[in-house]
């Protein structure tokens, strides 16, 4: 599935099982899961769009830069 592929999917259901504790276990979704799992998830999912997310606004930032669409100067 696409959707656990996000890292909120995983922070919200590490909050719901703080919030409600073990009735958490009638969401089917993500109960194989221990708490940790989810964890590493989220940390692990969020490391790595955060750096595709620096290489991705350099390669854009260094394209326009090249274009001339952003002075360097005054960035406008």
């Amino acid at each position: 599935m696409p959707s656990f592929a996000i890292p909120i999917i995983y922070w919200l259901e590490l909050m719901r099982r703080s919030l409600i504790g073990n009735v958490a276990q009638v969401f089917p979704t993500l109960t194989r899961f221990s708490n940790l799992e989810l964890l590493g998830f989220l940390v692990g999912l969020s490391l790595l769009f955060g750096v595709i997310s620096v290489f991705v606004f350099r390669a854009c930032d260094r394209r326009v830069r090249e274009r001339g669409l952003i002075d360097r100067t005054t960035n406008y």
